[in-house]
C-alpha cells in the first residue's frame, strides 16, 4: 500500500496544474489501495479553505472529503473519526477542532482553552465533553 500526501489530493480536486492533475487522477482512479492519514485530511481542509488560491467553502470541502472517503481504493486513517468530524463541522464546529474531538472519542474529556469551541461542543452535547483546565 502507498500513502498519499496532501498536495496530490489538492491537485486532484482543484485541477490547477494540468500535468499534476492528470497524474493525481491516474493515482486516485487506479486499482491500488491508497492510505490517507487523517493529518493529510486536516491539511487538505486547511489548504482548500484557507489559501488565497482556492478559498473553497466549508460545505464544498466537506463534500470533497466525503467523496475521498467514498473512493473504493482509499483507506482513510481513523475513518470513523473523520466522518464524525465532518458531521460536527456541519453543526458549526471548526473542522480541526471537530477532528480533535472525534479522535478523542475514547477519552472522558478534551481539555481546551478555546472557549468558543467548548461552548459550541457543550451546546451540541458532543462527546467527549470539552473542559477548560483550571
Amino acid at each position: 500500500m502507498k500513502a498519499i500526501d496532501t498536495n496530490v489530493l489538492v491537485r486532484y480536486y482543484t485541477a490547477d496544474d494540468a500535468k499534476q492533475h492528470a497524474a493525481a487522477v491516474a493515482v486516485l482512479k487506479g486499482e491500488e489501495a491508497l492510505f490517507v492519514p487523517k493529518t493529510v485530511v486536516q491539511e487538505l481542509w486547511w489548504a482548500l479553505t484557507s489559501t488565497r488560491q482556492y478559498r473553497f467553502s466549508e460545505n464544498k470541502v466537506n463534500a470533497v472529503i466525503t467523496h475521498l472517503a467514498g473512493l473504493s481504493n482509499i483507506v482513510l486513517e481513523d475513518a470513523d473519526a473523520v466522518v464524525t468530524a465532518l458531521k460536527y463541522q456541519q453543526q458549526g464546529v471548526e473542522f480541526a477542532d471537530a477532528l480533535h474531538l472525534a479522535s478523542s472519542a475514547g477519552c472522558g474529556q478534551l481539555l481546551t482553552f478555546d472557549a468558543a469551541f467548548k461552548k459550541r461542543a457543550t451546546k451540541l452535547n458532543l462527546r467527549p465533553s470539552c473542559v477548560v483546565p483550571v
